[in-house]
């Protein structure tokens, strides 16, 4: 079961972030109008599978150089077994498959896994929700409707699991430090050391991505705190990796 969630959660990241049901808004296919977070994201993903696209492109000038990587073809055999929803190379739509992948896994990693852990206390601190362990096993002789408030009391954790779960997510999300004056990231999302890109494509490549995440920053933050979920000045580069 954790291995078929860790599969789901990965790629849940295709076509930008359409699927809002992790925040409790369900949606179609297309974003709804003025729910910045999926369309902010989905701006994001755009950005991010743009600047994917020319890089590639860079190294793969031509079909044939794709179908002659051993190396390439390899790695996404091995992630086609470990993850779900991979896609595998195809003669028609040779670039396709390697963008579609490596945007996915830049922006699971330094994107979403940080948008979602700012909500950790939201959702795990409340602990009858979420609790990290029973004191019994659910009854299994009864359905939904049967049970009890006693059912349930009897089932959360004792206070000492209930405050160690509930610190744990405080200081996990970082409200520890919301009275203090925290600096930007270093590298923030797109930004490099320098000296990291010495090719002067390569180099005039990151430059027009960091271009298109300046402009979709200053539109983001001239909004009010709560709606600047996705500002990618405030976001890290590779957070987190799965």
């Amino acid at each position: 079961k954790k291995k078929k969630e860790s599969k789901i959660f990965f790629f849940q990241a295709e076509d930008g972030i359409r699927d809002t049901s992790v925040t409790g808004v369900q949606t179609c296919a297309l974003p709804i109008s003025d729910y910045y977070y999926s369309l902010d994201g989905m701006r994001l993903w755009r950005v991010v599978e743009n600047y994917v696209m020319a890089t590639v492109k860079k190294y793969y000038t031509k079909a044939d150089d794709i179908e002659e990587d051993d190396e390439l073809k390899s790695w996404i055999r091995e992630m086609s077994i470990r993850i779900t929803r991979v896609m595998e190379l195809h003669p028609a739509r040779p670039w396709e498959p390697i963008v579609f992948n490596i945007t996915t896994i830049i922006f699971v990693c330094s994107v979403l896994y940080q948008v979602h852990t700012k909500a950790l206390y939201d959702s795990y601190g409340c602990v009858y929700l979420y609790p990290a362990n029973a004191m019994v096993y659910p009854p299994i002789d009864k359905l939904k409707d049967d049970f009890t408030q006693q059912d349930i009391l009897d089932l959360l954790p004792d206070k000492r699991s209930t405050v160690l779960q509930m610190a744990t997510m405080y200081v996990m999300q970082g409200l520890h430090l919301k009275d203090l004056e925290i600096p930007p990231p270093e590298h923030p999302f797109g930004g490099y050391p320098p000296a990291t890109f010495v090719d002067t494509t390569m180099t005039k490549i990151v430059t027009a991505f960091q271009k298109e995440l300046r402009s979709l920053s200053t539109e983001i933050s001239s909004r009010p705190d709560e709606y600047k979920t996705m500002d990618p000045a405030n976001l890290k580069n590779s957070f987190g990796t799965f």
